[in-house]
């Protein structure tokens, strides 16, 4: 269901909407152990989760469930232009039998109810947006993942900067700034740092190039990340791309990740 209502936001008109959510979901138990598995793995816990057909992100494995997600979002639009200025969302689903399909020993539980899931995200303005999501668990009491980030660019997005916090309880805590400026009217520079404040130490970085006109562009990023057995190591990866024909390489999909 969607409620929408006259609001305003800083003397602007606005409408704001209530959006309830109930969202059954049953999917019958099968053994599927025989089946080889290629590019599948189990997903994590998020609000976009909560709506999902399936808790793995491939086709290899079909998972088990009967469930119901219930949520709440309520937006403000701007009612001139239509643009979004601030979302706030919350869900949980219940689970009413145990889930058993599992993948390399992940994506079974036994679990009743799901962690809270929520979201913030505001637009005060059109260049800046800050974003917070988080998982927190009712039974515990504890935040089980956090992440919250600003972000700052230009209309055209050429300049673009970004701070940003991660958190998983148990696992990592993490901070990173990330930063594109263009140096001409075809070159930018890209670059990041992720700091890990459980491990005290940088655990990721990327520096690079990009060129860009009308009908083509190249990337040229030198990338570091951290490896299982905790050491840096670096790649150089390089992308050239024919706007509308696709491309080819790994450059742009790193970077994609990298800087949102």
């Amino acid at each position: 269901l969607e409620f929408v209502r006259a609001a305003s936001w800083f003397g602007t008109p606005m409408t704001q909407t209530l959006e309830p959510r109930l969202f059954y979901l049953y999917v019958p138990e099968r053994d599927q152990q025989d089946l080889p598995t290629f590019d599948t793995g189990a997903r994590n816990d998020n609000l976009s989760q909560l709506f999902r057909t399936n808790r793995f992100s491939g086709p290899d494995r079909v998972g088990d469930a009967n469930q119901l997600t219930v949520a709440l979002t309520s937006r403000f639009n701007d009612l001139l232009t239509g643009a979004e200025r601030a979302r706030f969302s919350i869900g949980q689903v219940q689970y009413f039998s145990d889930r058993e399909v599992m993948l390399f020993g992940e994506g079974a539980g036994t679990r009743s109810r799901s962690p809270l899931a929520g979201e913030v995200v505001l637009n005060p303005l059109e260049t800046l947006e800050i974003r917070s999501s988080g998982l927190w668990n009712p039974d515990t009491g504890d935040t089980e993942e956090g992440r919250s980030q600003l972000t700052f660019h230009s209309r055209d997005y050429r300049y673009l900067a970004s701070v940003g916090h991660t958190y998983s309880r148990g696992e990592l805590e993490q901070s990173d700034i990330a930063a594109v400026f263009p140096v001409t009217d075809r070159v930018s520079l890209i670059g990041r740092w992720v700091y890990d404040s459980n491990l005290d130490r940088t655990v990721g970085s990327l520096a690079g190039l990009e060129y860009n006109n009308c009908c083509w562009s190249i990337q040229v990023v030198h990338q570091n990340y951290l490896t299982d057995d905790r050491e840096l190591e670096g790649r150089l990866l390089f992308q050239v791309q024919l706007k509308g024909l696709g491309g080819s390489g790994g450059a742009s999909s790193s970077v994609s990740k990298a800087i949102y």
